[in-house]
């Protein structure tokens, strides 16, 4: 469970992710181009549990993972400022 199915730890993700950016930074810093390809890897990431879930035939598996793909989408902006 990735918890973006939840508002309280919904509300709590962008925190978490910076947290995890800014200590992976501090022991191996990330490029611009790593930084600006956060997003993308997020997006990425979604979309293969995504489809791993359709050959599983997991229906609740799938709509969480697209639920969180369209969250990650739509709050480009603010996981880009994360980074």
């Amino acid at each position: 469970m990735n918890g973006i199915d939840e508002p309280a730890k919904r509300s709590r993700w962008p925190a978490l992710l910076a947290a995890l950016v800014e200590g992976y930074a501090n022991h191996n810093p990330l490029s611009a181009a790593e930084r600006s390809a956060l997003w993308y890897v997020l997006l990425s990431i979604e979309l293969i549990f995504a489809t791993y879930f359709v050959r599983a035939q997991d229906v609740k598996g799938v709509a969480q993972n697209v639920d969180a793909l369209f969250w990650i989408y739509e709050n480009r902006d603010r996981i880009q400022a994360l980074a």
